[in-house]
């Protein structure tokens, strides 16, 4: 896999690793994604309830862990499973140069740097047929909201793990 430039900067001395990840994916109508009550933790039975993507990514982690679809201990592979996850929609893109601007293994070399500091990776689309691809994957612990608990109650890193759902 390219490496990125933005792993340098934080290779000495920045931020602690996350001890692992978890994997999101939502792909539903676009007037849905547009509802933003069920994106916000302030409704919760709505949020709660609601497998759209949350508003503020670390958000996530609040939802019930029914919705992970995968947890990695290991950046590449995290970074592998969300653009695999790209390629399967790349031929319904509503803008197919999306998909290509930057290349895709740019992107996957920019996710693994920024989850081995710490950074959540989110990758969004829009699909001709009025549907919204998100992606998502959000370290645990979470630099941006540190308070919230692991949805697997993991401590720290376990091996692998794939729980795929159909569909995603």
């Amino acid at each position: 896999m390219e490496r990125s430039p933005y792993a340098e900067p934080y290779a000495a001395g920045g931020a602690p690793a996350p001890a692992h990840c978890h994997a999101y994916a939502w792909v539903g109508p676009r007037w849905l994604f547009d509802k933003e009550g069920e994106r916000r933790p302030e409704y919760p039975a709505a949020f709660a309830a609601s497998e759209v993507t949350p508003l503020r990514p670390a958000q996530w982690l609040r939802k019930p862990r029914r919705m992970i679809r995968s947890t990695f201990t290991d950046p590449e592979e995290a970074a592998a499973w969300i653009r695999a996850r790209t390629e399967e929609v790349v031929p319904s893109l509503l803008h197919p140069e999306e998909a290509e601007s930057p290349p895709l293994a740019r992107r996957e070399a920019v996710a693994a740097d920024m989850l081995r500091w710490g950074g959540d990776v989110v990758w969004g689309f829009h699909l001709r047929d009025g549907r919204f691809a998100s992606y998502a994957l959000i370290c645990c612990p979470n630099l941006m909201e540190p308070e919230l608990a692991c949805p697997e109650g993991l401590a720290s890193g376990p091996a692998r793990t794939e729980r795929r759902v159909a569909g995603m």
